[in-house]
């Protein structure tokens, strides 16, 4: 269905939702995120562990990816306690099925800490500031990330 609307396939879209916006009406979140990805759209759980967070919800809602909030990432090298947080919700959902993207991360032992313990993505400033669509398509390019990109358009 979504294809014939937008010409675009399903299994070639994520769609990334806070926690705090399924708060209020979770059961009609549910069945709307339930009818996406019948259509093969991907479902990411951003700034996942700050909010409403709950491991039943979490199943309920059937996601593909969490999001691991600023917050957590701010603190892998403080505390004994903090780190071994990360390790536990990267390793927990891992467990669930799921693939972990850590946010913000912008120091080099954030990184370190993160590989080490397997996160399947890692996003921040240690790798880039904000680009634009222009910048975006030449680092494409550059790296051959996308080597079909000019079909693509």
């Amino acid at each position: 269905r979504y294809a014939l609307e937008t010409g675009i396939n399903g299994h070639n879209l994520e769609l990334e939702l806070t926690e705090t916006i399924m708060v209020d009406n979770f059961e009609i979140a549910k069945e709307k995120l339930k009818e996406l990805r019948k259509n093969g759209i991907q479902i990411s759980l951003d700034d996942f562990g700050t909010g409403y967070s709950s491991f039943d919800r979490l199943i309920e809602l059937n996601v593909d990816t969490l999001k691991i909030d600023k917050y957590f990432i701010d603190n892998i090298t403080g505390t004994d306690e903090d780190s071994l947080i990360i390790r536990d919700m990267i390793s927990i959902g891992h467990r669930l099925g799921l693939k972990t993207v850590a946010e913000w991360v912008e120091y080099q032992a954030q990184k370190d800490y993160l590989l080490e313990h397997k996160c399947d993505k890692i996003q921040g400033y240690l790798f880039s500031k904000p680009v634009s669509e222009e910048e975006t398509i030449f680092l494409l390019k550059k790296y051959n990330v996308n080597s079909n990109y000019n079909e693509m358009n």
